[in-house]
This record gives C-alpha cells, structure tokens and sequence, in this order.
C-alpha cells in the first residue's frame, strides 16, 4: 500500500478497497511532499459512489483540495496531534468525523456553501475546529454528535457578502467541554443545543469578535439537563475590535486590514478558551 500518513477507501456494498489513489490532493508528513493523481477509472468511480473515507491513523499534516458536487467525506483518527487541512469548493458537502479515545484532532476546514458536519468525541480526545466561511452567498454550517471529551470550534466569517448559520447540537455524555469562537464580518447566526446524557459536567462557552461596524451576531445558546445530578454552565459574549490596539499596529506601519487581521488572529488563538 502507499506509504501514506492515512489511506482512504471508497465504499459500497461489495466492499470496493482502492489504494494509491487521490482528487489532486497532497499530503504532507514532516518535510516529505508527495503527490498524488487519479486516474480516468477513479474519476469515474468517484463521481458514481459520491463519497471517500479517510483513515487517519499517524500524527503529522494532511493537506486536502477537495472540488466536486455534493459529497461525503469520512475521517477517522486516532493518532495524537494530527492535523488535517481541507479546501471544499463544493456546493454542498457532508463530513462525517470520529475521533478515537485519546486522540487529539486539529481539523481546518474552508467552507464555500452548505456544509454538514458530525462528530464523534471518544472518551479523553479531543478534537478543534477551525472554519472559514468564506461563501459570498448565505453560508449554512451544521454541527451535531457525540462528545465526551473536548471540542473546540474557531469560526470565521469572513466573506463580504450575506450571512452565515451556525447550528449545534451535541449529545454530552459524562464530563465535556464545548466552546465556540467567532469571527464576524458580515452577519453570523450562532444556535446551540447541548442535552446532558447521564449524570455529568458540560459547558459551553461562546466568544464573538466583530470586526466593523455593520458587523453583528446572534447568539442562542440552549441545554437539555435531564435530572438534578448534573451540572451544566454556559456563557456566551460579544466584543469589538480594539481601537487602541489597531492604532498601535498602524503606527508600526501596518495597514488597517492588515493590523485587523492580527487582531483577530490572535483573538482566535487565545488561551483562555479551553
């Protein structure tokens, strides 16, 4: 098989395995830099099954451009510290994400349109989202699973035209963490739901930076606590940008948007989300 820091199968019912395969993605581990191309019988059986599996099974850096129609993307991982880097251009995808037990995920995702993402947080992972909504048009990005462990989300939304959904639902089951991130240009709809299974701790944390003046954000954090052994938190906050902070910056001869950006870079980088 490729000598790869994951393989991927595309699946159905007679259970076809293909390996040494990709869509004009590259990967990367450490400083090794291989690419990998497909094939005319690929392309083709990848635009009948509409779906691809990715196994991640090492740490290091997987870079993925992913272009096509609606598709299904499976990640599995179960390294420690890996990080996986994705482009959808698509219309529409569907991702469908299992951290193993004691893994620990760092996924950045550029969405262009309608996006689903699920997710399966095992027992003592961990897994971080980073996202950039980037579509002109309205952006809808649902995120809904299980999570025992801790899940980060860091999204920014930084496209100049219509706004952008974010819905999350998630399942708590035992001690979780969830915590939510945003970088607002335009208009960002932030909706979440967290139901406490079992006797437990949860928290949720939401944060939003806005980055103008016809920037704003609505936010509606929400918990289902089903009895009285449970202990739930949440917290949800808006800020600005800095004036102080960006004068100091362009007085360093940055200009204005470059100085936004390390603001807000470093509003998402933050330790104090955790």
């Amino acid at each position: 098989m490729f000598d790869s820091p994951f393989h991927y199968k595309y699946t159905r019912e007679d259970k076809i395995k293909i390996s040494k395969q990709r869509l004009i993605q590259t990967t990367k581990l450490s400083q090794t830099k291989k690419t990998l191309k497909t094939t005319d019988k690929i392309i083709k059986l990848q635009k009948k099954l509409k779906q691809k599996k990715f196994l991640v099974e090492k740490p290091g850096e997987v870079n993925l451009n992913l272009i096509g129609g609606a598709v299904t993307y499976f990640v599995e991982a179960s390294g420690f510290n890996t990080v996986f880097k994705m482009k959808t251009l698509n219309a529409s995808s569907l991702i469908e994400i299992n951290c193993t037990k004691k893994s620990s995920v760092n996924i950045n995702q550029q969405f262009s349109g309608f996006s689903s993402v699920n997710f399966n947080v095992e027992k003592n992972a961990e897994l971080e989202l980073n996202i950039q909504l980037k579509s002109k048009q309205q952006a809808l990005l649902n995120i809904t699973g299980v999570n025992k462990g801790v899940l980060k989300i860091f999204i920014s939304n930084l496209a100049a035209g219509s706004h952008s959904d974010v819905l999350f639902n998630v399942e708590n089951h035992g001690f979780a963490s969830v915590s939510l991130k945003s970088v607002v240009f335009k208009t960002l709809s932030v909706k979440g739901v967290d139901n406490l299974k079992g006797s437990g701790v949860g928290e949720t944390t939401i944060k939003t930076l806005l980055l103008n003046a016809s920037s704003n954000v609505n936010i509606l954090p929400s918990a289902s606590i089903q009895n009285s052994s449970q202990y739930y938190s949440h917290s949800a906050s808006v800020e600005k940008i800095n004036d102080e902070q960006l004068f100091y910056l362009q007085t360093r001869t940055l200009k204005k948007k470059e100085a936004e950006k390390i603001i807000w870079q470093s509003f998402l980088k933050k330790s104090e989300i955790k």
